[in-house]
């Protein structure tokens, strides 16, 4: 099993642990803010792909299907509205035709719904409408400053490090994506189209106003209409460095100096973007023509929606794609994780990893990201970091290979970006760095690949895969399975459950392989997870919970048997983790005591510091 697809597997210890004793070795320091919090979802609403031959109908404001079962669920909940989330496709080989939005009264439990629809055999999969963000550092400077330059003639590119580096800035000479020596190949062709799906652009902005941003075909998904206008910044700023105008004596230079941009509004004017209008933004830019697509967005959740939508553009329409990896300086995010979409990480101007930037095997390549000038609304000029701002600069270095040769597949721009980077950190691909920084100049000049390799279709893997293992067999192993999610996304949105993101980061790789390779830690696990079924039901506080749940001396040893035998298995710094932070929380302490009051006191201790723990990442 690749380790992309096992790494979820952490998700069977941190939520068994989690739910039998306590939070105190997931905590991250104080004060810090997960770039992907759990939980946030689009409230009344659910994304559900139907099996084949069932089509939903409303008929005085109920939905129907014609299928008792699901139609049951319908009208328990109270589901008002059915809507095909991309409409007028057709037959697609990804079943798009196939998913539909539910909207359900704005105070419905959202996940009490998808625990009901996701055992249906009717059902491929129900998830929340995830809620998405913008990846780069929202802080505005109004930067301007008058200035000299010979090539181009743009007065700002002196201070565009990540283009053409000479120390300016304190940096690395030449630690840049070398953009000049790119140019004298190609400088890009309008015939070329880029999409933003971001924020919207300010298509009046002095460098992006003679007429390459596509205004007859924007669509702004967050207002319902036709205007992309950028309320926020960062989409404008994004455009700005994939293509801004360049060589005409004013503002900076694009990476592309001829393009057509493409703005699809998906993000409001505080950078919250909804999965459902993201997954239609990537269907519109492929259907429109758009050759490259660029999210500097993400998200810890993994939407099947979204996966759906990345195949369809990537394997039926042949597009490009690119996204920012993240800024939590742990695992790379959705969409970036998915393996058709390029993952790009930031790096400084000394060519060093930006802190923030997102790692692990899912990481393609890096690019410029930190101190990065572009464009912003009402002809402003900002300083931004995040890999937001790396992402468009390899967006750009797509579109200047499309010039050039326009008859690249994605798979062979996907193996030339891989060959022509600048090689950093260890020798060859690592995790840190990918294959290496970006390199325009060398990528035009790196032969055309003759047996490019498709990656493997975007999908999500069971966040709770080794529960999957432990549970094939048990008669009631979906709908535990299904608990497990909803503890996940629900339980775990308060203090101190988001905390165990940091832990997840940290150990995420060697306890996704200790539990795959030892069958003992899989029984054990799922010894526990039977055990701990009541539980999941107090902790959801559902109808299937009558009376206390109490925690007994049974549920702890189980816990123990897991996480001591993870401990045993692993390396010392593992095993040093898992022992002292059990012998900081003394979960026998809680014998006795019904799980949700075990879970408020935990909380309470989390907000006066009881278990404090600061957590030290690389």
């Amino acid at each position: 099993m690749k380790r992309k697809k096992i790494s979820r597997l952490l998700w069977t210890l941190i939520i068994l642990l989690s739910l039998s004793v306590s939070v105190g070795w997931a905590h991250q320091a104080r004060g810090e803010q997960a770039s992907f919090p759990p939980g946030e979802f689009v409230p009344g609403e659910v994304l559900i792909k139907f099996q084949a031959n069932v089509v939903p109908t409303v008929v005085k404001g109920s939905v129907r299907t014609g299928v008792e079962s699901l139609d049951s669920v319908f009208r328990e909940y109270g589901v008002t509205f059915a809507a095909p989330l991309f409409p007028h496709i057709g037959h697609s080989s990804q079943g798009l035709e196939r998913i539909y939005k539910l909207t359900l009264p704005p105070t419905a439990d959202v996940h009490s719904v998808i625990r009901a629809l996701i055992p249906d055999t009717h059902v491929e999969y129900a998830e929340p409408n995830y809620v998405f963000h913008i990846l780069g550092h929202p802080e505005h400077s109004s930067w301007r400053q008058s200035g000299s330059l010979r090539t181009p003639t743009d007065p700002y590119f002196t201070y565009q490090w990540g283009l053409n580096n000479t120390g300016q800035n304190g940096g690395k000479g030449d630690a840049d994506i070398d953009a000049p020596e790119a140019w004298g190949i190609t400088t890009g062709t309008n015939k070329v189209m880029i999409a933003v799906i971001d924020t919207g652009v300010d298509y009046l902005h002095e460098d992006l106003d003679d007429g390459r941003v596509r205004t007859d075909i924007d669509k702004d998904y967050v207002n319902g209409d036709n205007n992309a206008i950028d309320d926020n910044g960062h989409g404008t700023h994004v455009s700005g460095i994939i293509a801004a105008e360049t060589n005409n004596d004013t503002g900076v230079a694009g990476v592309m100096w001829q393009a057509q941009i493409l703005p699809l509004k998906v993000c409001d004017s505080k950078g919250s973007c909804a999965s459902d209008d993201v997954s239609s933004a990537i269907r519109y830019a492929a259907d429109q023509g758009a050759r490259v697509i660029n999210m500097s967005l993400g998200s810890g959740h993994c939407s099947e929606t979204m996966a759906e939508a990345v195949n369809y553009a990537y394997f039926d329409k042949g597009v490009t794609i690119v996204a920012a990896a993240g800024n939590n300086g742990g695992s790379i995010g959705y969409p970036a994780r998915f393996a058709p979409v390029i993952a790009v990480g930031a790096t400084d101007d000394s060519d060093h990893r930006a802190s923030f930037s997102s790692f692990g095997d899912d990481l393609d390549v890096m690019a410029p990201g930190v101190d990065i000038l572009s464009t912003v609304p009402h002809n402003g000029y900002d300083f931004l970091s995040g890999t937001s701002m790396a992402s468009p600069h390899v967006a750009g270095v797509v579109g200047l290979l499309l010039s050039q040769r326009p008859q690249l597949t994605n798979s062979q721009i996907r193996e030339i970006l891989h060959e022509s980077a600048d090689d950093l950190g260890d020798k060859g691909r690592d995790d840190y760095y990918g294959y290496g920084r970006v390199n325009a100049y060398k990528a035009l000049q790196t032969a055309t690949p003759q047996n490019a390799k498709d990656p493997d279709k975007a999908s999500c893997p069971d966040e709770v895969c080794g529960a999957t293992a432990a549970l094939s067999e048990e008669p009631n192993g979906k709908n535990i399975l299904a608990d497990l999610k909803a503890v996940r996304d629900k339980v775990f949105t308060q203090d101190p459950g988001r905390r165990w993101a940091r832990i997840y980061y940290k150990h995420q790789f060697e306890v996704a392989w200790l539990l795959a390779t030892h069958g003992d830690l899989r029984a054990n696990a799922k010894a526990g997870f039977r055990a701990f079924d009541p539980v999941f039901h107090a902790l959801l506080d559902d109808s299937r919970t009558n009376g206390p749940v109490i925690l007994t001396p049974e549920l702890i040893q189980a816990a123990r048997l897991a996480l001591m035998g993870v401990a045993e298995n692993g390396s010392p710094a593992l095993h040093d983790d898992i022992v002292r932070e059990w012998n900081r929380v003394d979960p026998e302490r809680f014998v006795g005591q019904d799980v949700r009051d075990v879970w408020k006191q935990l909380c309470a201790e989390e907000h006066r510091g009881w278990v404090y723990l600061p957590v030290v990442t690389k």
